[in-house]
């Protein structure tokens, strides 16, 4: 029997939330279903199918799910280390743990080659990778992998609209994420714990709240 895998992410760029990798696996002899069940890249998918897969998908394979908190991606970056770095070091866990002999990569650069280099010094057992740009897209396995990590970011950032309020997508360019934070940052408090103060969407929103005198602010 051959395992086969998939990895991807969700909630690389958002500024609220955390990053999700997961690496999806299953029996070599069931990429067909995935292809039956209409596995692709989530974000071609409405959020109440990608809800409906993901239960589907459990009964397919396995999804490991790695969940990269806020704190943690600050923590990692003001140590001097990058996000594509943190990516690639939990993608290479991924694999040396998964136990599939084939690992269908969604390359996080431009350079697929580079990132399967990368990769490859990450983890010591034999695996026979490919690392490709959109393979979300490619490869069902891979589009498996898109679904359950964009599910599980998305029930993470319900839960926190619960206790914070609405918060928005979490996105940089999203409005109401930016009236949140732009809410927040009024008080002159730190911003929660979900929040990525690392984020330029953060710190320039700080730096306006240092700047301004609160009569400044728009309610």
């Amino acid at each position: 029997m051959t395992l086969v895998a998939g990895i991807d992410e969700a909630g690389r760029g958002p500024v609220i939330g955390p990053l999700v990798i997961c690496c999806f696996v299953c029996e070599e002899e069931k990429l067909p279903l995935l292809k039956k069940l209409g596995v692709r890249d989530s974000k071609l998918l409405s959020p109440s199918r990608r809800r409906e897969l993901f239960k589907e998908l459990k009964q397919v394979g396995k999804p490991i799910i790695k969940e990269i908190t806020a704190n943690q991606i600050d923590k990692w970056m003001d140590s001097g280390k990058n996000l594509n770095l943190l990516e690639l070091t939990v993608m290479g866990a991924l694999i040396e743990d998964c136990g599939a002999g084939k690992v269908f990569v969604d390359a996080i650069e431009a350079n697929e080659a580079k990132v399967k280099e990368k990769l490859k010094a990450l983890f010591s057992r034999k695996v026979k990778l490919t690392a490709k740009n959109k393979a979300d897209v490619k490869y069902p396995v891979v589009g498996a992998a898109s679904i359950c990590a964009k599910v599980t970011r998305d029930k993470r950032v319900a839960a926190y609209r619960q206790k914070f309020g609405d918060l928005g997508s979490g996105y940089p360019a999203d409005p109401r994420t930016q009236a949140f934070l732009r809410k927040w940052a009024k008080t002159k408090k730190p911003f929660p714990i979900i929040v990525r103060k690392n984020w330029a969407t953060a710190k320039n929103l700080v730096g306006e709240a240092q700047q301004m005198k609160l009569g400044d602010w728009s309610e």
